[in-house]
């Protein structure tokens, strides 16, 4: 487990990119056969989980998206959206119980200026592995941009999280193992009028954020269980993403995947996993590298649906 001082900030005060590892060439047997654990993810009818092959629904609703296990995975985050706003909310499977976390529906009437003026957001919800729960809002932003807020456990007082530095559009939030660090994707504006993705890796305890590579479109971070890695979704110029993983002590970056449209990467609870959805004939599809002591072997489908919800992410528990 890192401290809040774990990270070196002297790295991510510049751009690393300091080498490029390829592609392992082994591969499992059977992706079907080899993944452990459950992977929670959002289709069109609720929210799903796949484990040993199959796949199937555990929470019925239209309205639930970007869900996220509990420690225990006897619970799930997700996003509950309404007309013109959206709140956190904890879902007990056992008892088929929901707890909202948040209560941003106006009690103005519907379509009114009141209503609009006191409506709010919530996306990026997660989980971390200590019980602090993280999202990302726009409640109470005098400027309406999302700021990063935190809960210290599902029975908390949310409240904003420490930032040193203006950030004008933030999305795609992934906490430490243990709640120090944040890791999200800021969009920047170009002086052209274009936008221009940038992950970056932020400090809970002062606030200040230090970005993972200033000369790649990058999006969708995800910390690695140990906290050593950062897995990054990166667009090139000719509009192909791949998962890329960067070592945070020597700055190093790993290829994972290749002209394959990755994005949204997630690892497994063990760092042995990095699973991701790949667009392919227009159609979503989850697939999935393995890693051995950090070096990504060949990536194989492991599910797919036609409906999957890729904005909402992966979440992988081995509890069961």
């Amino acid at each position: 487990m890192t401290t809040r001082r774990g990270f070196s900030k002297a790295i991510f005060m510049t751009p690393v990119i300091l080498g490029m590892r390829s592609l392992s060439k082994s591969s499992p047997a059977s992706a079907q056969e080899t993944i452990p654990g459950r992977i929670l993810h959002v289709r069109s009818d609720g929210v799903h989980e796949w484990s040993k092959g199959e796949s199937s629904r555990i929470f019925e609703s239209d309205m639930a998206t970007c869900a996220r296990w509990s420690p225990d995975a006897t619970r799930f985050l997700f996003v509950k959206s309404g007309p013109s706003y959206s709140d956190l909310v904890i879902y007990n499977i056992d008892a088929d119980s929901q707890v909202p976390l948040t209560f941003h529906q106006p009690q103005y009437e519907e379509g009114t200026p009141e209503y609009v003026h006191e409506a709010a957001w919530v996306t990026s919800p997660e989980w971390a592995s200590n019980g602090m729960i993280g999202y990302m809002t726009d409640y109470l932003s005098p400027d309406g941009t999302f700021q990063v807020w935190l809960i210290d456990g599902p029975i908390g007082t949310p409240y904003l999280a420490p930032a040193s530095q203006f950030e004008d559009n933030i999305d795609a939030l992934s906490l430490s193992s243990d709640g120090s660090f944040a890791a999200y994707a800021v969009q920047e504006r170009q002086p052209d009028g274009t936008s221009l993705n940038r992950s970056v890796l932020r400090d809970l305890t002062d606030g200040v954020a230090y970005p993972l590579d200033e000369t790649r479109n990058t999006f969708d971070p995800a910390i690695s269980p140990d906290a050593q890695s950062i897995a990054l979704a990166v667009r090139s110029k000719d509009d192909m993403s791949d998962i890329l993983i960067v070592d945070r002590a020597s700055g190093d970056l790993t290829r994972v995947t290749r002209n394959l449209q990755a994005t949204n990467p997630c690892w497994s609870p063990d760092g042995n996993w990095l699973a991701f959805f790949r667009t392919i004939d227009f159609k979503f599809e989850v697939w999935v590298a393995p890693l051995k002591e950090g070096d990504p072997g060949q990536p194989s489908l492991l599910f797919k649906a036609d409906d999957l919800n890729t904005r909402s992410g992966l979440s992988w528990t081995f509890a069961s």
